[in-house]
């Protein structure tokens, strides 16, 4: 499927996902804070449909490559195509270019066992990429 400007990969993301689609919507990633510098509030992405409502829904900037290649490879993940670690590297080159401040959150071991909670050692911790 050839796509001019990202407009097919809009059409494909906010049309709910068509069939076949639907398998890799919450494939994970390490998780990434973006700070959009206004109003609204830092956005954690986690997976796929997080990247695809923030691409189309929150994003400043439409008209910037690296932004056009991470929607691509945002709908390329939905349907398998490219991982979702592929487009976390998109959505950081987007971010770069359009100026949103990216953190990588990370978690150490003893909260991926299951012994989290949301203060102390298992809170995220931020680091500016």
């Amino acid at each position: 499927m050839k796509y001019s400007r990202g407009i097919v990969v809009y059409e494909s993301i906010v049309n709910g996902m068509g069939e076949g689609m639907a398998t890799n919507r919450y494939s994970a990633f390490a998780p990434i804070g973006l700070n959009f510098h206004n109003k609204q509030p830092r956005t954690v992405i986690r997976n796929v449909t997080d990247a695809a409502r923030v691409l189309i829904q929150d994003w400043p900037l439409d008209d910037g490559e690296d932004y056009v290649i991470a929607v691509k490879a945002c709908a390329d993940a939905l349907i398998g195509e490219t991982s979702p670690e592929e487009l976390r590297q998109a959505l950081l080159r987007a971010a770069n270019e359009a100026g949103i401040s990216a953190l990588s959150l990370v978690q150490d071991e003893l909260c991926e066992t299951g012994a989290s909670s949301q203060v102390g050692p298992c809170a995220a911790s931020e680091a500016a990429i």
